[in-house]
């Protein structure tokens, strides 16, 4: 779908002389032309001459040369002449040297691509065989009747004669006779040529075989073994060239209605062919060319007399280039030249694939430069119907993408013009889809859609193919022909050489512009066309503008009318015509002149965040933003409504949008990896883009093959789904989901304010009943713009945070919407809204069913209660609609379920019968307990009367229905009290004694909530119950004492000490409590209270001085615990990092591999669950316990340093008050220096785990995060996502239980209130 684009074609000076070859030197940049008796050296770059070197001081028509090379390593042009000499001329010195002589002479010379062999046919008929110094290898003779060392073996099978024919296909006589093979035509001139395959393995040569007078084709290794002989052919002519890729040879071949060009393999078979579009009478192949990439085949033609010889008079010579895609050959340029400036010579570049270099007999030089490049329409409205066309001689095919895709070599419809065409492009603005065609004899064709200007009225140019040319319903309107125009001069007189004129531009209905080369100037002129809408039918120039440098590419942007031309050194003008026709430069935001890195033959604008860039793409694939970089690996792009689209290297097609500020977009490497990007697209290997259509989601690629693809790519559908959203559009909206498989909770998950707002018009616009039950279906409670597609924001923030279940808000909404608009017709929809809440609400499905089967008759179009119910059973298992229908207690529902259901009459009917004679509440409560719905039975069951209440409470005991059969009746029932009983002996069972004795106390049972209560050590309430028991005081103190003993086994000093003193008034056992557990305030005022003052020498001061001691010591191994605790955790994590480290690296992975988990503290989640499966919790924490050891090496020993010291750093947290306590009571018993010590050891712990706490949890995480083979597919992936949304920070292993820093410890460690001013 690529025509060639002329880049520029310039020509020189006149060289006064007649060329014959043409060798170029890309090292010098230098153009060597050789004339019979000298050479003349032109520079690249200028095309002017700059030396003139003599072969000869006389001309001799028998000593002209034939072949021309330039050899790299030498830095000489290697000369053949006609009549033996081998000359070199070195281009340093220049001078020129003859290296030897063919006596005989020389008829055609070729080295070979490595330029290490050279070839020179002789004029014996043979083929001598050179190294590159000239030294004969070998010379090997053409005339040969030996097919050569790949000669096929025929075994018989399949032959003619072998097979059956019956008596009416038997042979006749002579059929097997061989005819000869036809000679070569009268003014064949016999002379072999050779040609090179491109690796240099094998070379071929095209001859006249002396024995039969025909032509036929030789071929031969690099050694001079022959391989192969081409088969007979009749017509065969002199035109040889191998494809540089290999695979083909070309020549020709002239049959007696048509001219062919052929190719053959180097087995000497004949591959394929393809006719030239031109009869063979008046026209001879001349010479056969392919260029370097192997693309191009370029025919040097020329016109010849009725005896076929070359006309010299009124010569017609012209070059054609032909490019083969999906089997088909294409002529996509045609370079015609007069008589006088007939074509003499013509070369390939050996560097630039697309440049050619022609010589004239006028002695002129011309170079012509070509790209690819797609001819489209170009315009974002509706009305662009995105049309590519395609030159292929004088037929230009086009197919409009927006309505059909057409694969090539077919079309939508061709334009059939007299001659061949050389450039197309689309029209502007209001007429993106009209279409100029400048054609080779210098007229130019104007092809409408338009209704409202005049066209030719018995036009038949346009011939419809794909859209309806064989017969079917035409379903394109195709274009007209406007008119077909001539070129004129300013002064009036006409273009004559059409191919001085380059990128023709059409930027208004009547205004074109386009670049002239001129020969008089050497100068470049920007053209500014007119057309004249008159009888003279013409194109006149009406402005014209020099330019300073050679232009690479000149385009529009039929939004913005901006014009822009690059000239070849990257630098970027703009075109203005306001007043009179200028360049300026295109300016930066920053207020500099753009200037690419790199000139880039591909450059377009488009408008992103309100300013518009440049878009480039050069020949080495970089894709350029202005100056800025994006991508190195760019094969083709495309400029969409909202999107710059541009395929890679890596085979993907990347979405930018255009929405984006170009300045922060980020450059896309190759080897990028890109989870759950929406704007990157896999296509097939190779692929390119053709375009992207306009106002649609469809882009057209090129396979290598030539066939096309359309895809819908995820970017281009949800940025048009979004936008159908933002107006409202639900309906085309849902329809390109549902045909795109795109999630359909988008609908609400976009904007959901808008979605709820206008609930209304959603419904309306879907109406179709199964779209919507499509919709209600697909809900899920996700936000697929969170975590499907999530390269737009959507405006999910409007509608406040989501409160609620999404699912019920949309179904209640829906339904609502549903039964106010037609109840009657989206019944199956309001079914599904039922079905589809998280908690299905069947029963109101059933009634709306029944409600359905009530009504005597249903209008025309709408179900009916049968098909209603069908519709549920498909949504519901019909045993679990069979239960519902049982839990509405109503029989006529059930039975409608169960006859559709495939249960036995006879096991339900029965059944139901026996529910039918029940009394209702009983019945209502054997269907709860049938469908074990217990609360609902309780309650039922409670309505029957007493007699029934043995077996309400066994049904309470044995499905644990207490709380719920407690509201059944009144507190002061007895029913309560014989409930409150069995519950209160149901948590004393399961040793919950504290909400048994409230139970217990509830049901009046007093003796048992007191056991309960002194279980659970709870001792006020005990003794509450003992006095609503009227305990004696014996029983009490008794009592008493007993509670007392077993609040210190608990360490409960304060609350023993209350019982002793207020129910014993044992002083002593009270003081003697409060003193072992530290309570030193407390137990003061006790003795002085009391006046047991005695006991502070004999208790008191002796238990002090043993606290202090035992504290002194505690707080000393701690701090050395914790010290050494510390230290040996960085020691680890530095040990780990490094390994892990070192996994990153790519080291020696083998022994790292093995102990992936001891590294990282990692392992798969799937290893964890089967690791874990089957395991009881006791087990499972036993196992806990080992994995985070604390010996040394052992694979999570950090972790269970971290563990210790943060049970350390809590215990520390209580100690404190404890040691403040002591510190008070050392003072007042005058033991300041035990006080003042105690507070500095404790207050150097307490420094010590201030410093420590960023060394044990480190404010950026424990480890970072390191992909090696520790972690699967899904770790990787969550991270890449982070990094993707700029999340990802350096945190601690998630997978792993890393303990955290206590809450506690930001509060006590900085608080300074414990500390004594007595003991600083």
């Amino acid at each position: 779908m690529r025509n060639l684009r002329l880049v520029n074609a310039c020509t020189s000076a006149s060289l006064d002389c007649v060329a014959h070859c043409i060798a170029v030197n890309n090292l010098q940049r230098e153009i060597y032309v050789l004339a019979s008796s000298k050479i003349m050296i032109l520079n690249q770059d200028h095309n002017n001459v700059i030396n003139c070197i003599d072969i000869d001081p006389i001309e001799d028509p028998n000593r002209l040369p034939i072949n021309a090379e330039f050899l790299i390593e030498s830095e000489s042009v290697c000369i053949a002449m006609q009549d033996g000499d081998v000359l070199l001329y070195h281009c340093n010195s220049q001078q020129v040297e003859c290296v030897g002589t063919v006596e005989s002479g020389i008829k055609c010379m070729a080295w070979s691509p490595d330029q290490e062999l050279v070839l020179l046919a002789t004029a014996e008929s043979t083929i001598v065989i050179m190294t590159k110094d000239f030294d004969v290898i070998t010379e090997i003779s053409t005339q040969t009747e030996d097919f050569g060392e790949n000669k096929p073996i025929n075994v018989g099978w399949g032959k003619k004669e072998t097979q059956f024919h019956g008596s009416a296909g038997k042979p006749k006589m002579g059929d097997n006779v061989e005819k000869p093979t036809a000679p070569a035509a009268e003014w064949d001139n016999g002379l072999p040529l050779l040609s090179w395959r491109g690796d240099g393995q094998y070379f071929a040569c095209n001859i006249i075989n002396q024995v039969t007078g025909a032509r036929q084709l030789k071929f031969w290794s690099r050694e001079g073994i022959l391989q192969s002989t081409s088969e007979r052919t009749d017509g065969l002519e002199g035109p040889l060239s191998w494809r540089p890729s290999g695979n083909l040879i070309a020549t020709t071949q002239r049959k007696p209605q048509c001219y062919d060009v052929l190719f053959f393999e180097r087995n000497g078979l004949r591959r394929s062919e393809f006719t030239l579009p031109f009869n063979d009478d008046g026209v001879r192949i001349i010479e056969l060319m392919w260029n370097l990439d192997s693309k191009l085949l370029a025919l040097r033609l020329q016109s010849v007399n009725d005896d076929n010889q070359l006309e010299e008079s009124s010569m017609r010579s012209c070059v054609q280039l032909w490019f083969c895609n999906n089997s088909h050959w294409y002529c996509k340029q045609e370079l015609s030249f007069t008589n006088s400036e007939r074509i003499a010579c013509m070369q390939w570049d050996t560097e630039a694939p697309y440049r050619l270099h022609i010589a004239t007999v006028g002695g002129k030089y011309l170079q012509y430069n070509w790209c690819w490049d797609v001819d489209y329409s170009r315009g974002h409205t509706a009305d662009n119907l995105s049309s590519v066309a395609v030159i292929d001689g004088d037929r230009l095919l086009v197919t409009p993408f927006s309505a059909m895709v057409v694969p090539p070599p077919m079309s939508a419809y061709y334009i059939k013009m007299k001659t061949s065409i050389n450039q197309v492009c689309f029209g502007p603005s209001e007429i993106y889809n009209d279409i100029v065609i400048v054609q080779a004899d210098m007229s130019i064709a104007i092809y409408t859609y338009r209704d409202d200007v005049d066209t030719f009225l018995n036009d038949e140019s346009v011939k419809l193919t794909g859209a309806g040319g064989a017969g079917f319903r035409t379903s394109l309107k195709p274009p007209k022909c406007r008119g077909i125009y001539k070129l004129f001069n300013q002064d009036g007189t006409p273009i004559i050489n059409l191919y001085q004129l380059q990128h023709f531009l059409w930027i208004s209905p009547n205004e074109f512009l386009a670049v002239m080369w001129d020969d008089h100037s050497v100068r470049n002129y920007l053209l500014y066309l007119y057309l004249t809408e008159d009888k003279q039918q013409c194109i006149t120039v009406r402005d014209m503008l020099e330019l300073p440098n050679t232009v690479l590419s000149l385009c529009i942007n039929h939004d913005t009318h901006s014009v822009i031309i690059q000239y070849i050194d990257g630098s970027v003008w703009q075109f203005n015509n306001d007043n009179g026709m200028n360049l300026t430069p295109w300016l930066l935001s920053n207020g500099i002149a753009l200037q690419l890195p790199q000139p880039c033959p591909y450059i377009t604008t488009a408008v992103m965040k309100d300013s518009e860039v440049i878009v480039a793409n050069n020949e080495r694939f970089r894709l350029y933003l202005n100056d800025k970089e994006i991508a190195n690996n760019c094969t083709s792009f495309c400029v969409h409504d909202s999107f710059l689209i541009f395929s890679t290297h890596s085979h993907t097609c990347r979405f930018v949008n255009l929405s984006s500020d170009w300045e922060t977009i980020k450059t896309y490497s190759i080897n990028e990896a890109a989870p759950f990007d929406e704007n990157l697209r896999r296509v097939e290997r190779g692929s390119k883009i053709v375009i992207a259509v306009s106002g649609s989601t469809k882009l057209i690629l090129q396979m290598p093959r030539g066939n096309l693809e359309a895809i819908h790519p995820r970017a281009l559908l949800l940025h048009s789904v979004r936008r159908l959203l933002d107006k409202l559009k639900f309906g085309e909206a849902f329809l390109l989901m549902r045909k795109h498989r795109i999630n359909s909770n988008l609908l609400y998950d976009h904007n959901p304010k808008a979605f709820m707002d206008n609930i209304h018009i959603f419904v309306k616009q879907i109406d179709d009943v199964n779209h919507l039950n499509l919709f209600l279906s697909d809900l899920r409670e996700e936000d697929v713009t969170a975590t499907m597609y999530t390269a737009e924001k959507s405006n999910s923030s409007l509608s406040g945070p989501s409160t609620g279940s999404k699912i019920d808000k949309i179904c209640d909404a829906v339904r609502e919407s549903l039964m106010s608009i037609n109840c009657d017709k989206y019944v199956l929809s309001i079914i599904t809204s039922y079905v589809k809440k998280t908690k299905a609400e069947l029963e109101k499905a059933l009634q709306l069913i029944k409600s359905l089967a009530d009504k005597s008759s249903v209008s025309n179009g709408n179900v009916n209660y049968q098909e209603s119910l069908k519709y549920l059973l498909v949504l519901v298992d019909v045993n679990e609609l069979y239960n519902v229908a049982l839990g509405t207690y109503d029989f006529d529902i059930v039975l409608m379920v169960a006859e559709r259901s495939q249960k036995d009459p006879k096991e339900y009917l029965p059944f139901l019968n026996s529910l039918q004679k029940m009394e209702a509440n009983y019945s209502k409560y054997s269907i709860d307990k049938y469908l074990k719905k217990y609360d609902k039975a309780i309650v039922h069951l409670s309505r029957c009367g007493d007699e029934y209440f043995d077996e309400l409470l066994a049904l309470i005991e044995k499905q644990n229905l207490y709380r719920q059969a407690l509201l059944l009746y009144p507190v002061d029932s007895v029913e309560f009290k014989s409930i409150c009983k069995n519950y209160g002996l149901y948590l004393k069972n399961i040793d919950n004694h504290l909400e048994a004795g409230l139970m217990f106390a509830k049901g009046n049972e007093y003796e048992l909530a007191r056991l309960s209560f002194m279980k659970c050590h709870n001792w006020q309430q005990a003794f509450c119950m003992a006095a609503k028991l009227q305990f004696n005081r014996k029983e009490t103190m008794d009592m008493a004492n007993k509670i007392a003993g077993e609040l210190c086994e608990i360490r409960n000093y304060l609350g023993a000490a209350t019982v002793l003193v207020e129910y014993t008034n044992d002083i002593k056992e009270a003081i003697i409590a409060l003193i072992g557990g530290c309570q030193w305030n407390e137990a003061l005022r006790l003795m002085h209270r009391h006046d047991r003052t005695d006991m502070i020498e004999s208790h008191l001061l002796t238990a002090l001085v043993d606290s202090y001691q035992a504290q002194s010591a505690y707080l000393k191994n701690n701090i050395d615990q914790f010290r050494r605790y510390n230290d040996r955790l960085v020691k680890v994590r530095v040990e780990k990092q490094q390994k892990m480290q070192e996994i990153a690296d790519g080291g020696d992975d083998g022994d790292l591999y093995s102990e992936t988990t001891s590294i990282t503290g990692r392992s798969t989640k799937s290893s964890v669950y089967s690791r874990t499966t089957g395991r009881t919790s006791k087990s499972r924490r036993k196992v806990e316990r080992k994995k985070y050891s604390l010996r040394e090496g052992s694979p999570y020993e950090d972790i269970a340093l971290m563990e210790v010291l943060s049970q350390m750093i809590k215990t520390l947290s209580v100690t404190k008050d404890d040691i403040r306590s002591l510190m008070e009571t050392l003072i007042i018993f005058n033991h300041d220096s035990e006080a003042t010590k105690l507070q500095n050891t404790l207050n150097e712990y307490i420094n010590l785990v201030k410093a420590s706490l960023k060394t044990i949890w480190p404010p950026g995480g424990v480890y970072q995060h390191q992909f090696g083979p520790d972690y699967n597919t899904r770790d990787i992936a969550d991270a890449t996502l982070q990094k993707n949304n700029q999340a990802l920070a350096p945190t601690s292993d998630a997978d792993l239980d890393y303990p955290t820093q206590p809450d506690v410890a930001k509060v006590f460690l900085y608080d300074t209130k414990w500390k004594l001013e007595l003991c600083k």
